[in-house]
């Protein structure tokens, strides 16, 4: 193989094309349809997708139209202002002028408080209706490169209700060359009537041995794969993002300090786990009650399949009643790890409750 070749190219090449290319050219069969939407969970590769969709459709590299292309050129003008898509960077800022991307302020890496407003503001995780509003400013001017115009919107469960209607508007009547490309993770959040009148692309989770040799190309062990797949409900991409924020040995960190306990104390235990971020707690949390529910009625542990011994031995010492109170009060854990106004009484507290069944 050619040394000389960028490891983009090379994961391209090989079996980066059965996670998301095969994806993609489903997406360019046919004539093109006005809006497009694409839903899968978290972490399985939404937004690498439509960025691959957008670099394609304002590609300058080859015919000036939406047909079947397999790919863009990665070389012209146009493809430079949307960069390179490599989900090992977490977030993305394309700057091209035919591009409007429409997502929360909290998720946008350029958006910082307007003038005259406080610098202590924070920023919003709606998609506010004048965002959407200027959508018709941006539709109004011919596409500058003479591709398209794309309006891309993520995650589109973020609308409010004042956005998703004046949205809908646009949905209705098109304008010329306008695109648009919607994304979520929670399809049923959406109107109705803003799925009818898209074309729906649902994700597919890829199997787990390409998964892990897809991951493998990005410097992820084998070994590691596999134990954070289930994790990540089978995503890759979710997977990527673990490594990237330094929570990829969370899990074994997790599993080890609640193996100590009760013999250790729960000061002690909590320090270990300080390391864990909130949110990748609370999962972790959710995924071993729903695992030791498992293990005693006799099903396959689902998220620790690695820690089957320690998940007997806890499951021995707990009736299956108090599990399942335990998983069911555990289900608010997301909410409440967003903003934990202490984070080591948040720990504390969550082994608190889970000594308690023991």
């Amino acid at each position: 193989m050619d040394e000389d070749k960028t490891q983009l190219e090379v994961i391209s090449e090989s079996v980066r094309l059965s996670l998301i290319r095969q994806d993609f050219l489903h997406l360019l069969e046919g004539e093109p349809h006005h809006a497009i939407l694409i839903a899968g969970p978290a972490g399985s590769g939404q937004t690498e997708l439509a960025l691959e969709l957008v670099k394609t459709w304002l590609c300058e590299g080859s015919e000036p139209q939406f047909g079947r292309k397999l790919s863009a050129c990665g070389t012209c003008e146009s493809c430079r202002w949307i960069g390179v898509v490599d989900p090992r960077v977490g977030r993305y800022g394309p700057q091209h002028p035919d591009l409007l991307w429409l997502r929360p302020e909290i998720e946008d890496p350029y958006w910082e408080p307007a003038p005259g407003q406080s610098k202590t503001i924070k920023p919003s995780k709606e998609i506010k209706i004048k965002q959407v509003r200027d959508i018709a400013s941006f539709v109004t001017l011919g596409a500058q490169r003479g591709r398209a115009k794309i309006v891309l919107l993520s995650p589109a469960e973020a609308l409010n209700t004042e956005s998703a209607n004046s949205l809908l508007k646009m949905l209705e009547e098109p304008a010329g060359q306008c695109r648009f490309i919607l994304l979520t993770e929670h399809l049923d959040w959406l109107l109705p009537t803003i799925r009818s009148r898209c074309r729906m692309f649902a994700m597919a989770r890829p199997d787990v041995g390409v998964a892990a040799q897809w991951l493998s190309a990005y410097g992820v062990s084998e070994d590691v794969a596999r134990e954070l797949l289930p994790l990540t409900g089978g995503t890759a991409y979710g997977v990527l993002e673990l490594v990237r924020r330094g929570q990829s040995t969370a899990h074994r960190v997790f599993i080890e300090s609640l193996a100590s306990m009760p013999e250790a104390s729960l000061s002690q235990v909590a320090a270990q786990l300080a390391g864990v971020e909130a949110m990748m707690l609370s999962r972790l949390f959710q995924a071993w009650a729903s695992d030791l529910i498992r293990v005693k009625v006799g099903q396959p542990v689902r998220f620790f399949p690695g820690h089957l011994g320690v998940a007997k031995q806890r499951a021995q010492q707990a009736s299956l009643q108090a599990l399942s109170r335990l998983e069911s009060d555990w289900r608010c854990l997301p909410r409440l790890a967003e903003h934990p106004l202490n984070p080591k009484l948040f720990v504390e507290g969550l082994l608190l409750r889970y000594c308690e069944i023991f």
